[in-house]
């Protein structure tokens, strides 16, 4: 990022000398992710702004020329966003696509495989005992690793990156009930007493997996371009004036750098 050829072929510089620069950002989905990239100006010394497009992971990163790019980019993979290079608008969504292939197979996975432990579940709280049902308790264990590891990775990933720039978010209690779960839940099936959780665990990975998906997939379409634009085709508008004072305006008299009230 940092190399004068790259600089040259993909970074756009205006009349001031500032720098701009496109990042896909894997793990985006949720407002907390906006606030933290948003405050990259605060946390490097030279970034100007960074502004997240939430409906399409993409953050535009503006710097004084000097700054590096490649701090920016371990910023952001430090936070827990993978950072992609952006040369063209087809790029972003190849990307997107391939994050949302990614998702599906985790849920998948761990639908699949919660559904199979729910049925031994039911078998052990339907009362199976001795020899089939310690046989069972360790069926679903084995068929819950792939689901507390690879499918639940994000949360994970997610809780060791709010640990490290100290903004604690959702995913640090649930990476955490996961691990408390798992290691609780093996070491009661090793010592032969007490609960194992696997089943719980595995469905509840399953549905936050899948909540997470359906609300990034809404997210998108509410702040999609023709969604936003179809707010301007509205016939009036609550302009501040110079006074601070609210008018009502036709829509088609805004310009650039009017200020207008939205409601909730």
């Amino acid at each position: 990022l940092d190399d004068p050829e790259f600089l040259n072929s993909s970074v756009e510089e205006d009349e001031q000398g500032s720098l701009t620069l496109h990042f896909f950002l894997e793990g985006v989905h949720c407002l907390a992710c906006l606030w933290l990239i948003e405050k990259l100006s605060d946390i490097i010394p030279g970034v100007l702004f960074s502004k997240l497009n939430m409906a399409e992971s993409v953050v535009t990163v503006k710097v004084k020329k000097g700054t590096l790019f490649s701090k920016v980019a371990k910023t952001l993979n430090s936070f827990g966003y993978h950072p992609h290079v952006l040369t063209s608008k087809k790029q972003a969504e190849t990307l997107r696509k391939k994050e949302e292939r990614a998702e599906l197979i985790k849920i998948g996975l761990a639908g699949g495989l919660a559904g199979n432990i729910m049925i031994f579940a039911v078998s052990l709280y339907g009362g199976a005992k001795g020899e089939f049902g310690k046989s069972f308790e360790w069926l679903t264990f084995f068929l819950s690793v792939p689901v507390i590891t690879y499918c639940a990775s994000s949360f994970y990933k997610s809780a060791l990156s709010g640990i490290r720039n100290r903004s604690i978010s959702i995913d640090v209690p649930i990476a955490f009930a996961l691990i408390v779960g798992s290691v609780s839940g093996l070491v009661n099936l090793i010592l032969g007493k007490g609960d194992v959780y696997f089943d719980s665990l595995s469905i509840l990975v399953f549905l936050l997996l899948s909540a997470r998906f359906i609300l990034k997939k809404a997210q998108q379409k509410s702040l999609d371009k023709s969604s936003l634009e179809s707010f301007f085709g509205t016939f009036k508008a609550k302009k501040i004036n110079l006074k601070g004072e609210v008018e009502e305006v036709l829509t088609k008299f805004l310009v650039e750098g009017d200020q207008i009230r939205v409601n909730a």
